[in-house]
């Protein structure tokens, strides 16, 4: 660590991640790493190395990029791993190479409750049944719990993960924080003309965690005047489109897309049906621009969303109440113009991303913080 002005500190930090794709862990890590190099951090990402598309994107934005193995060998303070998904063969060594290295080792559960997590969750459509093997939960624990032990602490995106982490594998409440994801709210984009109805937008990856199955159930039972646009690729992505040719073009699935801010500021709020969702980062970025969100009222888009504030919650997997929540937004213009001015403010005051990586610095440096601050 590098003494600088007074008693400000610089740190030398690794932010890693096993994801192979871009979305919403990659673009937490961009974030988190302007805002920790506008404070004098030294920062490089480390990507797996079929991970060209990050590589590329971190260069763009000036950050060396390493190999994820090789960033171990780096001179560092902090060696920061972020997880797409609950379980991988890498995380444990990953992190026992760091701390044997002498790094001081975090990591960032991006999606801590997911079907290979929690029983109570359905495997997804597109993964192959039987995969919940006699003795698989006690294993699981046991790994969760060790990749606990080689971290010097845990960091979850929502309370609601934090919680679900807690109880599902007995980590350690003191040893487990939450930080909200944060971005950087710019000023508030005036709303597009109602003059052709409601215009909605849903961003993830296409297919049934998402709602998105859900979005067009809603489309063939509603009778408001509203159409969704739908960004994101994935494995589902040809049966959702399939499925949407019933709308009559009410819903339309568009595939991947790097203009995310520009398709939200054309569209009126965002539509975010999940069956899990750690916390919605595409909904935070819709409130950073003045869109309120029509939600799933589950795990961390709880702690997103304001119902009938900054938008609405719905029972989760329910086609019929989401069909009546975008109808009646289609009928009262006002409601969703209230709503987008307090999504606009909410995310300025509860989502902000210096917020974000003051919290996580904190935590870097051991400086613990009063967890209510942060809910």
């Amino acid at each position: 660590m590098n003494k600088t002005n007074g008693a400000r500190s610089e740190l030398a930090v690794v932010l890693a991640t096993t994801a192979v794709e871009r979305g919403g862990v990659w673009k937490h890590m961009l974030d988190l790493g302007e805002a920790l190099r506008a404070r004098g951090d030294a920062v490089v990402m480390a990507v797996p190395p079929e991970a060209t598309a990050q590589r590329d994107e971190a260069q763009d934005r000036d950050f060396p990029c390493t190999d994820l193995r090789g960033s171990l060998d780096r001179a560092a303070d902090v060696w920061h791993l972020h997880l797409p998904k609950p379980f991988d063969r890498r995380t444990l060594p990953l992190l026992s190479a760091a701390r044997l290295r002498g790094r001081r080792a975090f990591v960032t559960e991006h999606l801590a409750r997911h079907p290979s997590s929690d029983p109570a969750l359905p495997w997804e459509p597109h993964i192959k049944p039987g995969r919940r093997k006699p003795g698989a939960y006690t294993a699981k624990t046991m790994i969760k719990k060790a990749e606990s032990r080689a971290a010097n602490h845990v960091i979850t995106v929502s309370q609601s993960s934090r919680d679900f982490l807690v109880n599902r594998f007995g980590l350690s409440s003191r040893r487990c924080s939450s930080v909200v994801n944060g971005v950087a709210a710019g000023p508030f984009v005036p709303l597009p003309s109602f003059d052709h109805g409601l215009k909605v937008i849903a961003i993830g990856t296409a297919g049934t965690r998402k709602g998105h199955d859900l979005i067009i159930d809603a489309a063939l039972r509603s009778r408001g005047r509203w159409t969704v646009d739908v960004f994101g690729a994935g494995s589902e992505l040809v049966e959702m489109r399939r499925r949407a040719e019933a709308t009559a073009g009410r819903v339309v699935f568009h595939g991947w897309t790097d203009q995310t801010a520009r398709h939200i500021e054309q569209h009126h709020l965002m539509c975010m049906p999940s069956r899990y969702e750690p916390l919605g980062y595409a909904a935070v970025e819709a409130m950073a621009l003045g869109r309120p969100v029509i939600a799933a009222a589950v795990d961390g888009l709880t702690e997103v969303v304001q119902d009938g504030s900054t938008g609405r919650l719905v029972p989760p997997g329910d086609a019929e109440e989401l069909a009546t929540a975008l109808d009646h937004a289609a009928a009262h213009p006002e409601v969703v113009a209230s709503w987008a001015a307090a999504a606009h403010q909410r995310a300025r005051t509860r989502f902000d991303v210096t917020d974000m990586a003051d919290s996580i610095r904190k935590i870097y440096t051991g400086n613990r913080y009063a967890e209510d601050d942060h809910r």
